[in-house]
């Protein structure tokens, strides 16, 4: 078995690489070498400094809190670094942030999915940097591989939780995408991606520790489903927030996790079975819910999103009186066209008939795919 590293690990070795400079460190939960030492630990013995300034995206520096919580500011009082919020109302450094550093380092363990804020977060990081400072990512690889599926983001329903351009899965790892971003958007920043050595594009397993990047993220499986079962928080479901298997399962009250077991038949890479949960927070809090908990048996096999649209449906059409598009607040469009970016899949759950959803995409992750390329930095 191959040891594994990533950009951290190789930062270690590099004390040039801070020699001399002031740095401020935009990190989140998950971000470790592989000994598990926290990034901030790691660099603070490298430069033989502590960071200037801690950028936090959502969740915080140490993905512990809620979804969607704002961060909030601190001054740096308590002897620690000040720590600058990049999730609420301010989504990337102010200039003032920044006249402290000479460079900005950024080690976020992405999930791999677009629907993960942090990949907005580095965009607008990116933007906020140019003609100021230098930016240098310590790379990680993707955990979903290079495995690419869905709709491409469009600009009219583009957000935080979807950067326009980018399929559901993209594929890339978070170095590979910020120089999709400075090519895409024409980003003149100084950047220099830390490879992760030894990463060829396969999906991260078990031979490698699993860190949360976030609260709900807690276990591999919850990540690998994630671009699929995430869906059911755009729906009167619950995607399983506030239960031991957050993205793991998915239910509501009134519906019959058999029906949906049988109706479902054979999904790529998992087995479903029959449960009931009681959520503490999010959609039904404490409510006793019937559905299913995905099982992940072929990881090889799996195409998450493929599982989640095809549940989606089936609760759909079997369930509908416990099934409604949800909006992000009154009187705003589905919350599923921030995630997914695509109504046509929407009206493709909503209608009769058999389909593939692979037809209303690919042609769209053909060319997505050629257009990456010049972006990659792994084999």
């Amino acid at each position: 078995m191959r040891p594994w590293a990533s950009g951290l690990d190789v930062a270690r070795g590099r004390p040039d690489l801070l020699r001399g400079r002031r740095y401020g460190l935009l990190t989140g939960g998950g971000a470790a070498d592989r000994r598990l030492v926290p990034v901030a630990r790691v660099l603070t013995d490298v430069a033989s400094r502590r960071p200037e300034v801690l950028f936090a995206p959502e969740h915080g520096t140490v993905g512990a809190q809620p979804p969607g919580q704002p961060i909030t500011d601190r001054d740096g009082s308590d002897a620690s670094p000040p720590l600058v919020s990049l999730y609420g109302a301010r989504t990337a450094p102010e200039p003032a942030h920044l006249t402290a550093i000479d460079c900005l380092v950024v080690d976020l363990s992405d999930v791999g999915v677009r629907y993960f804020t942090y990949l907005a977060t580095l965009r607008a990081t990116l933007r906020a940097c140019a003609g100021r400072v230098a930016v240098i990512v310590l790379d990680r690889g993707n955990p979903q591989g290079r495995r690419i599926d869905g709709p491409l983001m469009t600009d009219e329903f583009a957000s935080q939780v979807g950067i326009a351009g980018l399929p559901v899965l993209h594929g890339m790892t978070l170095g590979e995408l910020a120089r999709w971003c400075i090519g895409q958007d024409r980003i003149d920043v100084d950047l220099t991606v830390i490879a992760a050595p030894r990463w060829r594009g396969e999906s991260l397993g078990g031979d490698r520790p699993w860190i949360s990047p976030s609260p709900n993220l807690g276990t591999r499986s919850a990540a690998h489903l994630y671009a699929g079962t995430c869906l059911f928080e755009a729906v009167a479901a619950s995607e399983g927030r506030g239960t031991a298997r957050p993205f793991e399962q998915f239910g509501a009250p009134g519906i019959s996790g058999g029906a949906i077991v049988d109706a479902a038949g054979s999904l790529p890479g998992v087995l479903l079975q029959a449960v009931a949960f009681q959520p503490a927070t999010s959609n039904h809090q404490g409510v006793v819910c019937a559905g299913c908990c995905i099982h992940i048996v072929r990881p090889d096999l799996l195409r998450p999103l493929r599982v989640g649209l095809t549940l989606l449906r089936t609760v759909r059409r079997h369930f509908p009186e416990a099934f409604a598009w949800l909006p992000l607040r009154p009187g705003s469009p589905p919350w599923n066209d921030r995630l997914l970016g695509h109504p046509p899949t929407r009206d493709a759950i909503d209608r009769e008939g058999a389909f593939a959803f692979d037809d209303l995409w690919s042609e769209d992750l053909r060319a997505f795919e050629e257009s990456r390329a010049e972006y990659l930095l792994y084999g």
